[in-house]
């Protein structure tokens, strides 16, 4: 809590940008995990959420690659 407490303030995105485009990235992003916590069930698309470990990396690994794409898609072209 107190990371995020922290983040609020310091891991802020742009006010700018296109946020109809971030959003529709954000809804497939969110589609795609509930779809493979939905079907996967072996090989390459096994279920992450099967294990505590495989939880975390998942999490972690996600929050970063939305923040990364919010990062590209909401910062304004000129900066």
């Amino acid at each position: 809590m107190l990371f995020l407490m922290g983040a609020a303030s310091h891991f802020t995105l742009p006010a700018s940008g296109n946020r109809g485009l971030w959003a529709v990235i954000l809804l497939v992003i969110l589609a795609l995990l509930e779809v493979n916590a939905l079907v996967g069930t072996t090989g390459p698309t096994k279920k992450p959420i099967e294990t505590v470990r495989g939880v975390i990396v998942t999490g972690v690994v996600t929050a970063l690659v939305v923040y990364w794409i919010a990062l590209a898609v909401l910062s304004s072209p000129g900066a």
